[in-house]
Order: C-alpha cells, then sequence, then structure tokens
C-alpha cells in the first residue's frame, strides 16, 4: 500500500467514526427500550426465594416476620439493589425505581428492593 492509498484510507476511516457511534447508541436505545418490558419479578418466584429477595427492603427491615429474613441486621442497613454492582437502572423513579440484575435475569428488580448476593457499588 503506498502512502496516498493510506491516506485515503484513514481519512474515510477517521470521517466513519460519527456515523458508526450514531449506530451503535441507536442499538443501545432500541435495548434499553425492550428491557423496559420485562416483567417485574415477585418474591414469590424461585430465583426470588434463591436468594432471598425483598421487593421493599425497608418494610423487610422493620416487619417482624419478614419475607427475607436474611436482611435483618445492621450490617445490611443501607443495602438496597439501586446500590449493588449487579444493579442497572431501566426506568422509574424512588420507589417505582426497576432495573435489571446479573443474578436474577429476565426481569426487573426493584432500586428499593435487597438479596444476599447485594454487592456496594464502587464510587
Amino acid at each position: 500500500m503506498n502512502r496516498r492509498s493510506f491516506l485515503k484510507a484513514s481519512v474515510t476511516s477517521i470521517a466513519a467514526l460519527p456515523l458508526a457511534a450514531g449506530f451503535f447508541s441507536a442499538l443501545s436505545k432500541v435495548a434499553r427500550a425492550a428491557d423496559a418490558d420485562l416483567p417485574a419479578i415477585k418474591e414469590a418466584d424461585a430465583q426470588a426465594k434463591a436468594f432471598n429477595y425483598c421487593i421493599d427492603a425497608k418494610k423487610a427491615e422493620k416487619a417482624k416476620s419478614p419475607a427475607c429474613p436474611a436482611r435483618k441486621g445492621k450490617e445490611h442497613a443501607g443495602e438496597f439493589c439501586s446500590g449493588c454492582q449487579l444493579y442497572t437502572k431501566v426506568k422509574g423513579e424512588g420507589k417505582a425505581e426497576m432495573g435489571k440484575c446479573l443474578v436474577i435475569p429476565g426481569v426487573l428488580v426493584y432500586g428499593g428492593g435487597w438479596c444476599n448476593s447485594y454487592s456496594k457499588k464502587m464510587s
């Protein structure tokens, strides 16, 4: 390859970068829209039971016989799905916030929930 061919190829490649970025951004938006259509998890689901998942971790802390007794204890104070490394927000705000969890695939979990796979997000 001579210098002229190399420069043409380089300029063409550099010019195509913004187009490629736009294409991949559009794909990402489509994927996020599909994630928003996933069903919400229920505490009765087998996956939820396997990980002691609680939909509302604050309520579980205060209950005398919580749905997920593993949540009780000061060592779990402040632990919620929204603060976990395995959680990615998909939609909603506050109590209605929901996202995907790497441990419980195929459903959306609540941001205010908790399971025994909690791993604090790195700042």
